[in-house]
């Protein structure tokens, strides 16, 4: 993955959360783009979750993803 390509998901205007996904399955949600941070030579980068921070390489970045439909996914109505 280039970082180009998570810089464009991050300026987006409005901006609207996405998802990480690593070539091992695991799955980041990107609810803000001041939680996401790259290393000084964009090779690694910091996702905070809370009181998580998550490191990795952008060598291990499969895809990013949007939410159906570029918003959080409904839950069905209760009757």
């Amino acid at each position: 993955m280039e970082p180009r390509d998570i810089k464009q998901a991050l300026r987006k205007v409005p901006f609207r959360p996405f998802e990480i996904s690593l070539v091992n399955g695991q799955t980041f949600k990107v609810a803000h783009p001041d939680c996401f941070l790259f290393s000084r030579h964009e090779t690694s980068c910091v996702l905070a979750e809370g009181d998580h921070f998550r490191f990795f390489d952008l060598d291990h970045v499969s895809s990013l993803g949007l939410p159906e439909n570029g918003r959080a996914r409904k839950r069905p109505r209760r009757r």
